[in-house]
């Protein structure tokens, strides 16, 4: 594994074009010089915490050798108390500063969390440490809170990201409370009873619904709902389904079925 890593690195040094981001890459690659930035770098609130000794090179494949050839980086893995940390050096040798940086640099993150999830899927992730090391001769007078990209929107996205994301769980989903939603949900019937057998149920409660539908906002939702059900549908009687459409629709959805 560590000489896969090895190599890996080797590649994407060969790979970039950059002097700087060379030199940069070379030099971080060694766990001395990695260490000593660490340390001037994070708070000590965050050193503590951390087993510098016994860091070590990660590789992230989702990374492509594209998005490497713009970008200098490297990835350190380290023992964080009982878990681990992802830390990330991001070097911009830009000659003037960009304010969608820490954009980039969570994209990187979020990309090597996702391979790591998926390598480890029963593991929890690692703590995400990002450092931009930019070389600039013009201030770099952004800010690198990546929440400030939002504009006035800030505290909002803020707030939405430090919560659970909304789920709807569609096959758990009662029919009446599908009903509430009529637009969408056609969409939700159709999608809980994808792979039921109850396709009776399904007919009765979607197409008085689809009728409703393309009263409200016309035929190409409709139809589109139709095509769908006709060749997803693995358990259904479609002779059934086509009789009751045709009854209940226009022609144009009718037809569809």
């Amino acid at each position: 594994m560590i000489r896969e890593i090895e190599e890996a690195y080797h590649k994407t040094e060969s790979a970039l074009h950059n002097p700087h981001d060379k030199f940069f890459f070379a030099s971080l690659r060694n766990h001395k010089i990695a260490q000593d930035a660490l340390r001037s770098f994070l708070p000590e609130e965050t050193l503590k915490h951390l087993d510098l000794n016994n860091m070590r090179l990660y590789h992230n494949k989702k990374i492509t050798p594209e998005m490497r050839e713009m970008q200098a980086d490297i990835f350190y893995e380290i023992p964080f108390d009982d878990g681990k940390a992802l830390l990330l050096f991001h070097c911009e040798h830009l000659s003037e500063p960009a304010r969608i940086i820490p954009l980039k640099v969570w994209v990187y993150l979020l990309l090597a969390l996702l391979e790591f999830a998926e390598n480890k899927p029963n593991a929890p992730l690692p703590l995400p440490l990002p450092v931009i090391v930019y070389t600039g001769e013009k201030k770099y007078h952004y800010s690198t809170d990546f929440f400030d990209l939002f504009g006035n929107y800030q505290n909002i996205v803020r707030k939405n990201f430090n919560q659970a994301i909304q789920l709807v769980d569609v096959c758990r989903m009662d029919d009446a409370d599908i009903r509430k939603n009529q637009l969408f949900g056609l969409c939700e019937f159709a999608f809980k009873y994808k792979k039921a057998k109850e396709f009776d149920t399904f007919c009765e409660e979607a197409i008085p619904l689809a009728r409703i539908i393309e009263y409200e906002i016309g035929s190409d939702y409709v139809t589109l709902f139709m095509r769908y059900v006709m060749s997803i549908f693995e358990h259904g009687d479609i002779t059934l389904f086509v009789e009751q459409a045709k009854r209940h629709l226009s022609k144009e959805a009718g037809d569809a079925a």
